[in-house]
């Protein structure tokens, strides 16, 4: 028993096949076998993504969403990667591309509104745009990473794309010699111009570690899906379903710059409709980061009315969802929501970050 429990603690392997799939005698042999694959790797590097891995598939496949890959790259075809590109990938991306093959290229999900799209990153919905992202696979990593060294004006020999969203506004880079991750900015077309993904204290081989572990949890919590579908994440788990009202708010690097100070987010408010006629005024509200009163550092004050408004049903009620996208000269800024009637007042706020996890 004591192999059986070290096949899964070292590789999250529970059954007896190897690297290849192939069924194997022994645990022993399964354990040697997956050893043999990562044994050039630091052993934190492996297991944690080998487990985040499987935790990423086993949701997905879960929720119905069988476009995920669920089986790596051998060595051999990285190696041939790296040899196309001229750059050696770092260990936390072999051992991604060593345990799932990105998405593949066709792959299509049945999305808000009867449309179809594709990938699972920080996805949002906001003034009848959709934006979402996938995770490339290895064929897409090399031909997208070669059309951008041809394309865009000094881009960085040292960055290597692995996910992007469907127009290309949004791409995600991972620094062959660093490991950090980075994600496109509005200017990027025209000087390169990347943002960190991660908070500064997570640089390293361990950035994309962290990174995908945010992603994880984003999936189980609900939050994936707030701005594309609010409701669904509400009743699906993250959110209280009993609460008056919802609010979230997410950065948007594609519109941003911070050469430029120029940082652009999206914000929603969720209303029971029952409610919507028992409050005077609804503000989206947002100031400067600040520990101090929000309302001694006001920024913009939004009417959410004249954002965009839908309605979703869910179990027989009727929901207004409200969005509004805004641009403020600060990465860091408190957003909150006042739902105003002639006897109270009801307030609640939450802090967002260009300088943390970036999706």
């Amino acid at each position: 028993m004591a192999i059986v429990a070290q096949c899964f603690h070292d590789f999250s392997v529970y059954m007896c096949t190897d690297y290849e799939g192939r069924r194997c005698r022994t645990y022993k042999e399964t354990y040697k076998s997956w050893f043999n694959v990562f044994k050039r790797y630091n052993y934190n590097i492996t297991s944690v993504t080998r487990k985040l891995c499987l935790k990423i598939q086993s949701f997905l496949r879960f929720k119905g969403f069988e476009y995920m890959s669920t089986k790596g790259l051998p060595n051999n075809v990285i190696n041939e990667a790296e040899a196309i590109l001229n750059v050696n990938f770092p260990n936390s991306l072999r051992c991604l591309l060593l345990s799932m093959d990105g998405q593949p290229e066709n792959c299509i999900i049945s999305g808000l509104q009867h449309q179809e799209y594709r990938g699972f990153i920080g996805t949002y919905w906001t003034c009848n745009t959709f934006v979402c992202s996938k995770l490339l696979s290895l064929r897409e990593i090399c031909s997208f990473t070669i059309d951008l060294r041809l394309s865009v004006p000094c881009f960085p020999a040292n960055l290597v794309s692995f996910g992007c969203s469907l127009d290309a506004s949004k791409i995600y880079f991972i620094n062959v010699h660093s490991g950090d991750i980075f994600i496109t900015s509005k200017d990027f077309r025209l000087n390169s111009e990347v943002m960190l993904c991660t908070p500064i204290s997570v640089r390293g081989e361990m950035s994309l570690i962290c990174w995908l572990a945010k992603l994880s949890s984003n999936l189980h919590t609900g939050k994936s899906c707030l701005i594309q579908n609010p409701i669904k994440a509400i009743f699906q788990g993250g959110l209280a379903a009993n609460s008056l009202y919802h609010h979230g708010c997410v950065p948007i690097p594609e519109l941003s710059s911070f050469a430029s100070d120029e940082f652009t987010y999206v914000a929603f408010i969720c209303i029971d409709s029952e409610y919507l006629s028992l409050y005077n005024n609804i503000y989206l509200c947002a100031s400067h980061k600040s520990k101090s009163n929000v309302n001694d550092t006001l920024l913009h004050k939004f009417s959410i009315w004249f954002g965009s408004q839908e309605e979703y049903c869910y179990d027989g009620r009727t929901y207004g969802v409200m969005t509004k996208k805004f641009t403020l000269e600060v990465p860091l800024c408190t957003v909150w929501v006042a739902c105003k009637s002639e006897s109270e007042t009801l307030t609640k706020s939450l802090d967002v970050s260009f300088l943390d996890y970036m999706f």
